[in-house]
């Protein structure tokens, strides 16, 4: 499926560049409905061992969620809140202001970002949907209807044959359920796919329990 912008939809372009080190710092410029702002800095802010926190929190918490796991878990949860915050002020800069006025006027929008060279998409691997905007704890982007997009210019890789798959694949989904409405069965989404790996023996699925947050 490829991924179009909306028209009408007010949409941030964050362009980063010099981007190196781990965690990563560079700068960015940001376009909205103009030219691009000078360039500001940026940083990740979060370490290789907080990564692992958060890739944790998201596949194997929910595996055994109490005891020594639900209090890993909270710290990471705090943690994340303040993340998200911490990446909002790094994003200082008067185009960003003004697409959050316009996105809070028109219930939606997108953030798109782009890297000025192949070494900067760096930047992508930041979760940039945990971002909180505005004042105080700030709003979560998706409680604002906003999606993210990475924009890769260079050619994706080729492979030889089959990839080596035999650790098997993971398929990460995730069904978003309004306070207000009903049961939603998480198995539903993924159905298709499973559907069309039942067909084939040699490829067997399972499934994790399904997580469940509270955003």
């Amino acid at each position: 499926m490829t991924d179009v912008a909306t028209p009408g939809v007010p949409t941030l372009e964050l362009t980063f560049s010099a981007v190196g080190g781990d965690p990563w710092e560079g700068e960015a410029t940001a376009r909205f409905d103009g030219d691009p702002s000078a360039p500001f800095r940026v940083r990740e802010g979060l370490t290789r061992q907080e990564r692992e926190d958060l890739r944790w929190y998201i596949e194997e918490y929910m595996d055994l969620p109490e005891g020594g796991n639900a209090v890993r878990a909270a710290r990471i949860e705090r943690r994340l809140v303040e993340y998200g915050k911490a990446l909002w002020t790094g994003l200082d800069a008067g185009p960003v202001h003004m697409w959050l006025r316009d996105v809070q006027k028109a219930g939606a929008g997108r953030l798109e970002l782009h890297a000025a060279k192949e070494l900067d998409e760096a930047a992508f691997r930041t979760p940039w949907e945990l971002l909180r905007v505005g004042d105080g704890d700030g709003i979560l982007l998706h409680n604002l209807r906003v999606t993210v997009a990475r924009r890769v210019k260079h050619a994706l890789p080729t492979h030889d044959g089959v990839p080596d798959t035999s650790g098997g694949l993971r398929v990460l989904v995730v069904v978003c359920r309004p306070d207000d409405a009903g049961f939603l069965d998480p198995r539903y989404t993924p159905a298709a796919m499973l559907a069309r790996w039942s067909s084939a023996p040699r490829c067997p699925s399972t499934s994790a329990a399904p997580a469940r947050w509270r955003l």
